[in-house]
């Protein structure tokens, strides 16, 4: 079991491929398999990826980043998902800037997504401070943890 604060963004830029064009900073995604440009909440992210697939919590291949869906008629995008096979969501993740305190709207944000994709789990990071939950079968409470849940249980 991997504590959720051994993940921190300031500790872990080594091994971020960083690359400059044309005056900007692009970051290498594994998942997406291109270089991005380097934000800091796209720093979080990536940190969080490398994080994961350093650590072998999640396989690499159940990593989704960033893609659209429709959230109560309007499009959006979340963060990361982890999927606990091919076809069920697990984890949908919401990173924000480390700047950024964590708030209730980014909760907000977070379950809303989750209510979406039916995820078991959700995570909130700014890179430093992680608020994990996992939901109910009923969806009636959330239960907050301080590790990454594990994918067989």
């Amino acid at each position: 079991m991997r504590l959720l604060n051994e993940f921190n963004v300031l500790k872990n830029e080594s091994n971020l491929k960083l690359t400059e064009r044309k005056g900007k900073t692009y970051i290498f995604d594994p998942i997406r398999k291109k270089s991005v440009l380097l934000q800091p909440e796209e720093m979080v992210r990536q940190s969080l990826i490398h994080f994961i697939i350093l650590n072998n919590i999640y396989p690499k291949n159940l990593i989704q980043v960033e893609k659209t869906i429709d959230a109560f008629g309007k499009r959006r995008r979340f963060d990361l998902l982890v999927y606990k096979n091919a076809l069920t969501p697990f984890l949908v993740v919401e990173c924000k800037s480390p700047q950024i305190p964590i708030q209730q709207k980014h909760g907000d944000q977070v379950f809303a997504y989750r209510e979406i994709l039916q995820s078991s789990y959700v995570l909130i990071t700014n890179g430093i401070t992680h608020i994990c939950g996992k939901i109910s079968p009923d969806k009636s409470d959330v239960q907050f943890i301080d590790y990454f849940p594990e994918l067989d249980g």
